[in-house]
């Protein structure tokens, strides 16, 4: 859903047609510790495409009336896994691991564990977006050209240092009470 627009670009398809107009491709895939964005372009209007994506992270929009369509995808690609073996296998080891670690949990997203499970689905994204996106849980890693390599430095470094700090979100909390003190 992050790719779905952000307050400066709010179309929902804009970066994925600027991706291939210039012949490029965008996925992402959530692994057990990590989730990974990464995308592909020739260097046609590579410093909009930066822009663009920097944004996603940002200010992502988030609109609650494409949630649904984004958990079916979610859904058929869970639906997909299902004849695959090494899944089974995962699925298996994770049924069978120790109740009391993380590893024990269902470890993809579908129907049940997006729209059932979850009392406000919208309201947990937003919540876990909050909590987990922020500048030093991520890591950028760019690949361009030597002779782009030092506009596209200064570009990235003026894009994404946007992204909200931890540290930046904490000190905005005040309050008298005194966290550090047992009372």
């Amino acid at each position: 859903m992050i790719f779905m627009g952000s307050q400066k670009y709010q179309d929902e398809n804009l970066f994925f047609d600027l991706v291939s107009i210039n012949g490029g491709q965008s996925n992402a895939y959530t692994d057990s510790g990590n989730t990974n964005y990464h995308f592909e372009s020739t260097n046609n209007n590579f410093e909009q495409l930066l822009d663009v994506w920097s944004r996603f992270f940002i200010d992502p929009l988030l609109k609650e009336e494409q949630l649904e369509r984004e958990i079916q995808a979610v859904d058929s690609e869970y639906v997909n896994t299902l004849t695959n073996e090494f899944n089974r296998i995962y699925g298996l080891l994770n049924y069978i691991s120790d109740k009391q670690h993380p590893f024990n949990t269902f470890s993809y997203g579908n129907i049940d564990s997006l729209m059932k499970i979850p009392k406000n689905t919208y309201f947990a994204l937003r919540e876990f977006l909050q909590k987990y996106y922020f500048s030093e849980n991520m890591t950028l890693v760019v690949k361009v050209d030597s002779i782009y390599l030092n506009s596209t430095k200064n570009k990235i470094e003026n894009l994404f240092s946007q992204i909200p700090s931890f540290l930046e979100k904490s000190r905005k909390f005040q309050s008298s009470f005194k966290f550090n003190i047992v009372y």
